[in-house]
């Protein structure tokens, strides 16, 4: 956790909690999202089809009638995979024009390694024949390293999140000795860069080994090592980390306790290829976004933790009673208290209706510093720090989004929990809910505050 003291962050700021202020970062990331965003072309997707078909000397005929649709990266990549699965050579020809200097060669192999470890991901999902399918199993494209120097990183990163280092044998000896290429423009001091890089895959190494004193040690080193350009010219790419099951919506609140499960678990993906801490506010003795954030809950939610709280004989009165204390106080100072509103009515599906006037409170639940119900809290509470309910944007505090910066890959990846299947499925639970509850379709949301203080239930 010493890691911790190396990334500037003062405070959380969730004291001064604006939307407006986050708008430009969520802008940011949408453009650049725009910008960078791998779209394939229809080209690509012909000779992806002929490869997935497993005609390759189709595939091979057409490339040479015509070969300058070579001069795209992702279709030279399918043709390497194509010379692989039918155990022809590669050269550095295939790569590289053979008039490429040495300097534009090195600059071009980090974009060619990323995008051969992506397709062979995409291949992955295909279902070829038993002799191709054992082929592609079979391949290692660490292989490719004298060809493509900049293919040790990308693939050594497929492998740990991938959970396969064993097949390879992949110890800590063999990542201290890669040695990779980095000619990303606009990138200064290349050989500080590398070393990071390296201390930043040791580190990602012990987390996925469990062992997180070596995973703290290394990541001490790289926070260290870390030239500040790492950060500052490369755009942050949104990668999303989704539950594992989805339930029909009359099975969803049965099933809810197995959903925050799942949610546990992608939210461990999150903190594992990030490099984030599950302790930091522990660390921080920061309750910020329970004093000073209002996150709403469902119908769904609602009621699960009604009936959490019946199984777990917590002592609900006080919270109530808090909870009411708190609407008396909001109605005082705005005229109305906080609303539970149905989203299935169109003025009602703008953001932050359920606390129109952004009013600060401690949530009732909050005692001695801690969450009181932490296992049953709402989506929104368990995503904080870590989800995106839009596939573009980090919602977070200050402590969070600092480690997101100082733990970006080479490509700047930021893992968020992506929040949307699971509320999808509470939104279609609540409409199931509220039929037989009020015999109307209802999509209901309110604060934690707004739940308790009603009648509702």
């Amino acid at each position: 956790m010493e890691s911790l003291d190396l990334i500037k962050a003062e405070s959380s700021g969730c004291q001064s909690f604006d939307r407006s202020k986050f708008k430009d970062y969520y802008q940011i990331c949408i453009e650049e999202d725009k910008k960078y965003r791998q779209q394939y072309s229809s080209g690509f997707r012909r000779f992806l089809q002929l490869l997935a078909f497993e005609k390759f000397e189709e595939f091979e005929l057409k490339i040479q009638e015509r070969p300058d649709l070579l001069a795209e990266k992702e279709i030279k990549a399918l043709q390497s995979f194509v010379l692989l699965l039918s155990d022809k050579p590669l050269t550095e020809n295939h790569f590289f024009s053979k008039s490429a200097s040495n300097f534009t060669k090195k600059r071009l192999s980090q974009g060619m390694a990323k995008v051969i470890t992506s397709i062979f991901i995409l291949l992955k999902n295909i279902r070829f024949s038993e002799k191709i399918q054992r082929k592609l199993e079979s391949l290692n494209l660490f292989a490719l390293k004298e060809l493509i120097p900049d293919i040790v990183f990308y693939y050594a990163e497929y492998i740990l999140k991938e959970n396969i280092e064993e097949r390879f044998d992949l110890t800590e000896q063999e990542l201290l000795n890669f040695k990779f290429i980095d000619f990303c423009e606009g990138i200064e001091n290349i050989e500080e860069r590398q070393n990071a890089e390296k201390i930043r895959l040791l580190a990602f190494f012990y987390r996925k080994k469990k062992n997180e004193a070596l995973a703290e040690q290394y990541l001490l080193e790289y926070r260290k090592a870390m030239p500040a350009d790492i950060v500052t010219t490369l755009p942050p790419e949104i990668r999303t980390v989704k539950n594992a099951r989805t339930f029909p919506s009359d099975l969803v609140l049965e099933n809810w306790n197995e959903i925050l499960n799942d949610c546990d678990a992608a939210q461990d993906k999150v903190i594992e290829y990030t490099g984030i801490y599950k302790d930091t506010c522990g660390y921080h003795k920061c309750e910020d976004c329970c004093n000073y954030t209002s996150p709403h809950m469902s119908l769904t939610e609602y009621k699960f933790l009604l009936n959490w709280i019946k199984e777990n004989n917590y002592p609900i009165a006080g919270v109530i009673k808090k909870a009411k204390g708190i609407q008396e106080e909001h109605k005082k100072l705005f005229g109305e208290v906080m609303p539970i509103i149905d989203t299935t009515i169109s003025e009602n599906k703008e953001k932050g209706l359920e606390n129109p006037f952004n009013y600060k409170y401690s949530c009732p639940f909050l005692v001695e510093g801690r969450c009181s119900i932490y296992h049953a809290r709402p989506l929104l509470c368990r995503g904080f720090g870590l989800s995106s309910d839009d596939a573009v944007a980090v919602k977070t505090c200050n402590f969070y989004l600092s480690q997101y910066t100082h733990n970006c890959s080479r490509d700047n990846d930021r893992y968020v929990y992506d929040l949307r299947p699971v509320q999808a499925m509470a939104k279609a639970s609540d409409r199931k809910l509220s039929q037989e509850i009020f015999n109307q379709e209802q999509e209901l949301k309110g604060t934690i505050v707004a739940w308790l203080a009603s009648d509702i239930l």
